[in-house]
């Protein structure tokens, strides 16, 4: 610019607002930056991406699939144990199975399924059956507290780049049926909550979850329906 600084494109619009000077961006410095590259934080995690120009390594991080994700079982507002595990989704899920020895349930989207759950659980992990021969599936984290008078259930999206640009969004509906008289509590959210669960299962709020009435259980088993849409 007139002031002397050397810009690369990529920086010219954000100096522009604050200089008010810029004319063209400099070719010596679009040349140096294009030139300094880094490895993907998540290579580790199995990001084959390779050396990411500098200037793009924020939004590679923010949008990378290899993320890393936090075990359910970590010590968060349930209290416990804990369990320490960081990994990409696929990770996730071998480590779900291996060392907390809890079978994945598939599920598929824009279709209703049933699910006995119990509240001792605390949590259930679903994967999109259509996303099998995918490396990036789509991992969902059901949540079942007991309170007081009821007991509350909710989903949440299991990945880190859920504020990417382009990163797909879901909605669900959630709905109990009481055996006897086949009355139902049901509800809806537009847009799910994403999560890489950095304390662990969340526990579940009031604005994002079911309140189920205890009567409607059988024993401590939660009869749910649940309907996840991708959008």
């Amino acid at each position: 610019c007139d002031d002397g600084h050397l810009m690369c494109s990529s920086c010219r619009g954000a100096h522009g607002e604050d200089c008010g000077r810029v004319a063209a961006p400099c070719r010596l410095a679009d040349a140096y930056a294009g030139a300094v590259k880094l490895p993907c934080d998540y290579v580790k995690f199995g990001c084959e991406a390779g050396l990411v120009v500098y200037h793009d390594s924020v939004d590679h991080r923010r949008a990378c699939q290899h993320a890393p994700c936090c075990c359910p079982e970590r010590d968060g507002p349930w209290g416990g144990g804990g369990c320490d595990f960081t990994g990409s989704r696929e990770m996730l899920l071998e480590h779900i199975s291996t060392n907390h020895s809890r079978q994945v349930i598939l599920m598929r989207h824009g279709q209703t399924g049933r699910l006995s759950l119990p509240l001792a659980r605390r949590w259930q992990v679903l994967v999109d059956q259509d996303d099998m021969a995918n490396r990036h599936r789509s991992v969902f984290l059901v949540i079942l507290a007991e309170r007081d008078k009821d007991a509350a259930v909710s989903l949440v999206c299991v990945r880190a780049d859920g504020d990417a640009p382009g990163a797909p969004q879901f909605s669900y509906k959630l709905a109990v049926e009481h055996s006897g008289s086949g009355a139902r509590v049901t509800f809806e959210l537009p847009v799910m909550k994403s999560s890489s669960l950095p304390a662990g299962t969340p526990w579940p709020d009031e604005f994002t979850s079911l309140s189920v009435p205890k009567a409607y259980l059988s024993d401590d088993i939660v009869p749910l329906n649940i309907h996840i849409d991708k959008h």
